[in-house]
């Protein structure tokens, strides 16, 4: 009854959110990736959302943060939620720009089903996605090939040149691989990482590295064309890749885990609407559609037993797979990514 009583005069003083408002319509507009995933989002979630509730999806793309500001700082706001890692999220965050989502739309069993890291105060985590090994299966096997960055680095016992991401990007994944390598604990990376270390064990890799790739298709294509044999790429599309027959495989252990969060503007004209999705779409048969059809890893633990248990173990967020990686220390990088990104310009011109 306490509870009650406090949560009442909390929302006198605060008010309601500010997304709910008269402007509300039955429809919802949603700011995604485009291009084929978000046309499996259209299968899996928002044609599936419009038939159960009667409220129009509209999907837009590109997500950007610089646009979410424009729009809230005008009073003007034309998306209701952005789908986001938490490079765009974490700023849009800092800035004041978010709604605080109410779980009240959420019923039991899904929240119970869903990871613990995927209930955030002003996100919901709709799916994960990670930077993790990979290999050309015409040079490396199952049975033979790098399963831990030590080995990795270890270019004696496992020859070929190799593809990594360049950390201008974003200033995440190479150099917390170069740490593993050098013996440091997945439990410890963002425990006061020493940098300076990371970047002298970068420095023996370098040579080796052909290409240091940006764009997702380009990591994965570089091991598919044999211009690298190992490389650390997107998961997804390399499981997409060898879906397709291509001759690719992934590594989980040791794989940097990352998490796509949906979350809602500030000033959202659908603040409700827009709880309503992030509901549905967090169900073990909604995440378990999606699988199906693009390989990014479900939020929901229940949506493995509703996959074919063959394409569950090729998600990076399988329990097998979780269990051997590491989550992206999102918090430690909000703090110093203009650090690592500067240090890293600086490293990948030096000889």
């Amino acid at each position: 009854m306490k509870k009650k009583v406090l949560f009442f005069f909390l929302v006198l003083a605060i008010g309601m959110p500010t997304g709910i408002s008269a402007a509300g319509k039955n429809e919802l507009v949603v700011c995604s990736w485009g291009g084929i995933f978000q046309k499996a989002q259209r299968e899996a979630y928002f044609d599936p959302f419009e038939k159960a509730t009667g409220i129009k999806v509209i999907d837009v793309s590109p997500p950007r943060a610089a646009k979410v500001k424009a729009m809230v700082e005008s009073k003007n706001v034309e998306w209701d939620i952005v789908y986001a890692a938490s490079g765009i999220f974490g700023t849009c965050l800092r800035q004041g720009l978010v709604e605080r989502v109410d779980y009240k739309y959420f019923d039991k069993k899904t929240l119970d089903e869903l990871y613990p890291e995927c209930k955030q105060p002003y996100a919901v985590g709709n799916f994960y996605f990670s930077i993790s090994m990979a290999y050309n299966t015409t040079v490396y096997s199952r049975e033979n090939h790098p399963r831990s960055w030590a080995e990795f680095w270890d270019v004696k016992r496992f020859p070929g040149p190799r593809t990594l991401h360049d950390a201008s990007v974003a200033g995440a994944g190479q150099w917390e691989f170069a740490l593993l390598a050098d013996g440091v604990p997945m439990d410890k990376l963002y425990d006061n990482p020493d940098l300076e270390r990371a970047f002298r064990k970068l420095k023996e890799i370098k040579p080796y590295v052909v290409k240091w790739w940006k764009e997702g298709q380009e990591g994965a294509q570089l091991l598919v064309d044999k211009e690298a044999v190992l490389g650390a790429p997107y998961d997804g599309r390399i499981t997409k890749l060898r879906q397709e027959g291509a001759p690719v495989e992934v590594e989980f252990n040791q794989g940097c885990l990352y998490l796509e969060y949906m979350f809602i503007p500030k000033g959202a004209p659908n603040y409700e609407n827009a709880l309503k999705f992030m509901a549905f779409s967090s169900t073990a048969e909604r995440q378990a559609h999606f699988g199906r059809i693009y390989p990014n890893g479900p939020a929901n633990r229940k949506a493995f037993d509703l996959v074919p248990a063959e394409q569950a173990r090729l998600m990076c967020s399988h329990p097998d797979n979780k269990k051997r990686m590491f989550l992206y220390g999102e918090d430690w990088m909000a703090k110093n990514m203009e650090k690592v990104i500067e240090r890293w310009n600086k490293w990948i011109l030096e000889k």
